[in-house]
């Protein structure tokens, strides 16, 4: 699909989307669930990731269930998500539960003058987080984000994050440390979702989900660099139009600048996370490469860990 056809669509669904009354997103994300297997690979990667990591066998009503749930959510999450960034009426970020916490915590970061990393994963409604932080930061919210293989889609999201006022630092630029540490010296908030495989460079090892995991080393690395604050921060579903939000501090002006012991507080965040809402995290992600011995006692059989 070209640019401009795929341009074309987005702005007839978006304009469709918003004319879909609000009551039919859960329904409608639901129907189109069964329909996954459209996406084969997506499945066979979430199949495998919940049979290894999670120990639920292949093909169980449990391990049917989740992988059900797990689409379910990230369709409605994404629906909702256009939705509330056309009509932001639609959700009163400040009136969310976790909005006080997380603008309390965000008032003692920017306190410290230095800028401040806050770091989420790829799960809940990461969109809504970085929508909420620009409510609750005085400071200017920027987000590095990977651009989509279709300029289109690309240029898509990047208005959508302008409406709720972020500004969006692409990745594989090479004026991205640049672009980042200009956001830090202005005393900005950086926002880095940061449970992906690490692109080109190996990241530090660290424990995740019960396995040693390559991190992306970019938030430590800058939080002990610039001795500022890490916030690690989660917009999580709970219903229909409803989030709640998650916050902590990970390090302070003054704490420990061990990049591999700071990337190991992040995975921890997230991970605790996961374990509390598995069906709201992305499964469908080639996140690690497995032997064929780990795949065969997960009953997957002797496949090749990279198909």
């Amino acid at each position: 699909m070209s640019d401009r056809t795929m341009g074309t669509f987005l702005y007839a669904a978006s304009w469709l989307l918003r004319l879909l009354p609000a009551a039919a997103f859960g329904p409608l994300a639901g129907l189109l669930a069964h329909c996954r297997w459209i996406t084969p690979r997506d499945v066979r990667l979430m199949r495998r990731n919940l049979a290894v990591v999670l120990g639920l066998a292949p093909g169980s009503r449990e391990a049917r269930d989740l992988e059900w749930r797990c689409v379910r959510h990230q369709i409605v999450a994404a629906l909702e998500t256009v939705r509330i960034s056309f009509e932001q009426s639609r959700l009163d970020v400040r009136a969310m539960d976790g909005f006080d916490d997380l603008r309390r915590l965000m008032a003692e970061a920017e306190a410290c003058g230095r800028g401040q990393v806050l770091v989420t994963g790829h799960l809940g409604a990461w969109e809504l987080l970085a929508q909420s932080t620009v409510r609750a930061a005085a400071s200017p919210v920027c987000a590095v984000a990977k651009p989509a293989r279709s300029a289109a889609t690309s240029l898509f999201v990047e208005r959508m994050r302008a409406r709720a006022g972020v500004r969006v630092i692409w990745s594989g630029r090479a004026s991205l440390l640049r672009d980042m540490l200009s956001c830090l010296n202005r005393k900005e908030t950086l926002i880095m979702v940061v449970d992906q495989r690490p692109d080109q460079r190996r990241g530090p090892e660290v424990d995740f989900l019960d396995r040693r995991t390559e991190f992306v080393g970019g938030p430590a690395a800058l939080a002990a660099k610039r001795d500022c604050p890490l916030v690690a921060a989660f917009c999580v579903r709970e219903g229909p139009f409803s989030y709640r939000l998650e916050s902590e501090i990970l390090r302070s002006p003054g704490g420990t600048q061990d990049a591999v012991e700071l990337s190991q507080r992040i995975a921890g965040a997230i991970e605790r996370r996961v374990r509390a809402q598995p069906e709201q995290w992305m499964w469908n992600y080639r996140r690690w490469n497995y032997e064929p011995e780990e795949l065969a006692a997960a009953g997957l059989g002797e496949l090749s860990s990279r198909s």
